[in-house]
């Protein structure tokens, strides 16, 4: 009995394991990439001038992108059984800002109610700066004087300081910190300056966290973007590299060649009528093509045999930009937006669990371009 509990135990702790869905697991569903002598392979072959010459892995590409596409597809399945509908649930009971309701509370209220509730959050917001609802109906009339307005300005200092008006304010701009400490003491307003402060500080303080964590996110974004920009340029700058090394090291010799398949079409190559006294011409013309194109062959090969490690690299690479520092920022992006949506109960933060599988998903997509790898454009 004790060891069929323990067998028991130890499963449900490995399907706990496996069912819980992690960056790390996903970028673990990449398939294996075609090997570098494999590409190089399939390269040659492509280009061999035979046409009698059968490919090796003529689906070289094709099943490893299938793979790699069925890939994303359980990994998208598991991340939104895993961390979508968790994020989803999460927003859903939200509280909505300024409200005691949540964002699924409110989708269920009709259109009226809905509009209702915002003219009651906005007295609410607008109660809070000491306006009345006479104030508030003024305000919306949009019928204030200037002098009116100058009244509910101060109303609203008074009350979100303490009881210093707009006058106070304006005449101790120009006093030193003492002159201004002696001015409130003897005007009483310090009392009541001081009594509004401790009343505001739980929400100062909350405040305060709020922006020091947005202002890391901010960061978090700034070197994500970083990291991101570099990413985007990485491949685009080893085909560049590509082209460059084919027009200093390769171009030259196939110009010679192409000049010598040009001899051989003037003198009779692939001629399809000639009579039997040319056809020793001919013939000859044929084979001096046919050396031609396999020496271009033989060129090109050579380019792609230097050129195509380099390109399988970017790509490992740009792998693990994503693993080694775009993962980081964005489990930090996480922690942020997860501390944020514990001190805000806000639906914008409750989506902070995705964030590092943006990162993971990057990883598995990278693999795609395996055989974008031509540094020409279809003119070249």
């Amino acid at each position: 009995m004790k060891k069929i509990f323990l067998s028991a135990m130890m499963l449900m702790s490995v399907m706990g394991v496996k069912a819980q869905m992690t960056p790390e697991a996903v970028m673990g569903m990449v398939p294996t990439m075609p090997s570098l002598a494999e590409m190089i392979r399939y390269q040659k072959e492509a280009m061999d001038p035979n046409p009698q010459r059968e490919m090796t892995q003529p689906r070289l590409y094709i099943d490893f992108l299938e793979a790699l596409k069925n890939a994303r597809e359980q990994a998208d399945e598991q991340i939104k059984r895993n961390v979508g509908d968790v994020v989803e649930h999460k927003t859903l009971k939200s509280k909505v800002a300024g409200t005691n309701y949540t964002v699924q509370q409110i989708e269920g209220m009709s259109e009226a109610e809905q509009e209702q509730l915002g003219k009651d959050i906005m007295k609410k917001k607008l109660g809070s700066y000491g306006l009345s609802q006479a104030d508030i109906a003024k305000m919306q009339s949009g019928n204030m004087s200037e002098a009116e307005q100058q009244a509910l300005a101060n109303k609203m200092m008074q009350k979100m300081t303490g009881g210093m008006s707009m006058k106070d304010v304006q005449f101790m701009q120009n006093m030193t910190d003492e002159e201004r400490a002696q001015f409130m003491q003897m005007s009483g307003l310090n009392e009541s300056t001081q009594a509004k402060m401790r009343e505001q500080k739980p929400k100062l303080q909350k405040d305060a966290k709020v922006t020091a964590l947005i202002q890391e996110m901010i960061k978090c974004d700034k070197q994500a973007k970083e990291v991101t920009d570099k990413y985007l340029q990485m491949s685009e700058e080893v085909r560049a590299a590509g082209r460059t090394l084919y027009d200093r090291d390769y171009r030259p010799q196939l110009a010679q060649w192409e000049a010598v398949k040009k001899e051989a079409l003037a003198e009779g190559a692939l001629s399809e009528k000639y009579t039997q006294a040319e056809k020793p011409k001919v013939d000859a013309a044929n084979r001096k093509f046919d050396n031609a194109q396999n020496q271009i062959w033989k060129i090109d090969c050579a380019f792609y045999e230097k050129y195509l490690p380099t390109w399988r690299d970017n790509l490992v690479k740009k792998m693990d930009l994503c693993r080694s520092q775009l993962l980081p920022i964005m489990q930090k992006k996480k922690e942020i937006t997860d501390k944020l949506y514990s001190i805000t109960k806000e639906p914008q933060y409750a989506s902070g669990a995705v964030y590092p599988f943006t990162a993971a998903t990057a990883y598995l997509d990278t693999p795609e371009e395996i055989e974008q790898y031509s540094p020409f454009d279809e003119n070249n």
